[in-house]
């Protein structure tokens, strides 16, 4: 674990001239600190290299899984297709048999009044 100390006295901040800065370094931890833009503020900017390297092996991490949701995602959907394809089908097939058995029962009715 890379740590980073800065003592400073207020007044040396103070003292700074615009654009520079204290800065240390302590293996892979980086430490910045400047007076701000605005009168009064100071700015402190820490960093780690190892830190930017587990945030990108993260990121990655993250990549490959939302890739690997998409395409199961799509298989799924895939999946669901052929089967909302049978069940129209089905539902078209049962509806005409429905049709045929109401049409020959009205055509066998109006046979036998004749």
């Amino acid at each position: 674990m890379s740590e980073v100390s800065l003592t400073l006295k207020t007044d040396s901040l103070l003292d700074l001239p615009a654009g520079a800065s204290y800065h240390v370094r302590s293996g892979r931890a980086n430490l910045d600190v400047s007076k701000g833009a605005e009168a009064g503020t100071i700015v402190v900017y820490a960093s780690c290299d190892s830190l930017q390297r587990l945030l990108e092996y993260y990121e990655r991490q993250v990549g490959e899984y939302k890739a690997a949701l998409d395409s199961r995602t799509e298989e799924v959907k895939e999946e669901k297709k052929p089967m909302c394809v049978w069940w129209k089908i089905l539902t078209a097939l049962t509806a005409g048999l429905f049709a045929g058995i109401v049409i020959t029962i009205k055509i066998k009715k109006q046979n036998g009044k004749e």
